[in-house]
C-alpha cells in the first residue's frame, strides 16, 4: 500500500467519524459489501475510482479532497525529490489515468 493509499484511508476514516456514521452506514449508503469496505478501510483491499467517488459523495466530499496530495508530480519533480516517491507518484497517476478510461468506457456504453 502506497502512502498515497494510506493518507486516502485517514481521509475517509476522519470523515466518517465527523460524520458521526458507522462503516455499515457507510457500506449500506454508497452501494458497497460491508466486508469490501471493512478490508479497504484495513488496508487488505484496494479502492477503485467508482467506489472512492461514492464514499466521497456520502461523507459530503468531492473527489479531489479525497485523494489530493499535498504535493503535484510536476512539483515534486521541481523540487527535486526522492526518486522512490516520484515512481510511486507516476504510478498513481497510470492507475488513476487507467480508472478515467474504464469509466469512460462504461459511459460510453451506457449512451
Amino acid at each position: 500500500m502506497s502512502a498515497r493509499d494510506v493518507k486516502v484511508l485517514e481521509r475517509i476514516t476522519t470523515a466518517l467519524s465527523d460524520a458521526g456514521k458507522t462503516q455499515t452506514e457507510l457500506a449500506h449508503e454508497t452501494g458497497l459489501e460491508k466486508t469490501a469496505l471493512s478490508k479497504a478501510l484495513a488496508g487488505k483491499r484496494r479502492l477503485n475510482l467508482f467506489e472512492t467517488a461514492a464514499i466521497a459523495d456520502v461523507l459530503g466530499l468531492t473527489l479531489d479532497e479525497l485523494v489530493a496530495d499535498d504535493q503535484p508530480v510536476f512539483a515534486m519533480r521541481a523540487t527535486g525529490i526522492e526518486e522512490g516517491v516520484l515512481n510511486e507518484a507516476q504510478s498513481e497517476c497510470a492507475r488513476i489515468v487507467e480508472d478515467f478510461l474504464t469509466l469512460r468506457a462504461l459511459v460510453g456504453e451506457q449512451r
